[in-house]
């Protein structure tokens, strides 16, 4: 995928729903930030954004926002449509 492409969807999942809930438990966001800082590369920020999504995938429920809780992919079409490209 191009890098623009995944910073655009990036940007607004963070803006509109928060970070993936756990950021620090099973995800290890400072190692994979770590690469992005060494090296930092269109590619591996990338491949930086793409991680942290399929993330929030992984959790079954996608992003935890402020005070909304939880919200199911199956409730917003544009969760569904990322789920599509990247889980």
């Amino acid at each position: 995928m191009k890098f623009e492409d995944v910073k655009k969807d990036y940007l607004k999942l963070i803006k509109e729903y928060g970070y993936p809930e756990d950021m620090a438990g099973g995800f290890v966001d400072a190692e994979k930030m770590e690469i992005v800082i060494l090296n930092p590369t269109k590619k591996n920020a990338t491949k930086y954004m793409m991680n942290v999504i399929e993330y929030g995938f992984q959790l079954g429920k996608f992003w935890a926002s402020e005070n909304k809780g939880n919200i199911p992919i199956e409730n917003d079409e544009f969760l569904i449509e990322c789920y599509e490209i990247y889980a």
